[in-house]
This record gives structure tokens, sequence and C-alpha cells, in this order.
């Protein structure tokens, strides 16, 4: 995707990317608003189409940052718009603000069995 600019590590224990964007790229989706989840590397996901989550919105777990509505189950009712984070449990991380996020834009990608939010910030 044009324009994205990632920086740091990918893992729980340290920094993970904080996506920015260009201002004329938010006005053409909703890929700036709070929470927004921009990208999903976990294809596998019956949520996904095309690295892109289409949940009504997703909740983030709070012993690791798990995406809790990760499932490979069949699925009704996909959404026309990119999925949110409705709820996170993270508390330690930087970007939550009283269980909701804050971060301009998320991704999510696989770690081990399950998706995790890759924007965590301790």
């Amino acid at each position: 995707m044009a324009g994205i600019r990632a920086a740091g590590r990918d893992s729980h224990a340290g920094a993970v990317p904080v996506l920015k964007y260009a201002k004329e790229e938010c006005k053409v989706q909703k890929m700036c608003e709070e929470g927004s989840v921009v990208t999903c590397q976990s294809v596998q996901c019956s949520w996904n189409r095309e690295e892109r989550c289409y949940a009504p919105s997703i909740e983030v777990g709070d012993q690791c940052p798990e995406c809790d509505t990760f499932t490979m189950e069949p699925i009704s009712g996909m959404a026309e718009e990119i999925s949110t984070v409705s709820h996170c449990d993270m508390t330690n991380c930087e970007l939550n603000a009283q269980e909701r996020c804050t971060a301009s834009g998320i991704t999510v990608g696989n770690h081990a069995a399950h998706a995790d939010c890759y924007t965590f910030r301790p």
C-alpha cells in the first residue's frame, strides 16, 4: 500500500510498527480512524478478505495482544468497511486509553496459532 511507513520490531516484548499515513490517503478510506484495522496478515481468518479485516469490530486480549475475534469457522454478516478495535484489554499498551485503541491504524498478523495486534506498544 503506497504511503505506508513502518518502523520497529515485530515481537511481544518490543516495539512494533506504528503506521503513518498521508492525509489524502485517509480521506479515501476509513484508514486513519482510531483503532482501524488497516492490515490483517492472518489470511486464514474467516473475516479476512485481501489482507483486510471485515469483522464488524474486533477485541484485543489481556495477557498478550491477541485478536480475540480471529476465527477459522464459517461466518456470516461480513461488514462492508474495514474493522475497528471495539475493545482493548491491553492496558499496558501506550496506545490504550481506558480500553480504547488510540492508534491511527493497526496491523494484525500471525503469532503462533493465533493473530496478534502488531501495533501493541508496551
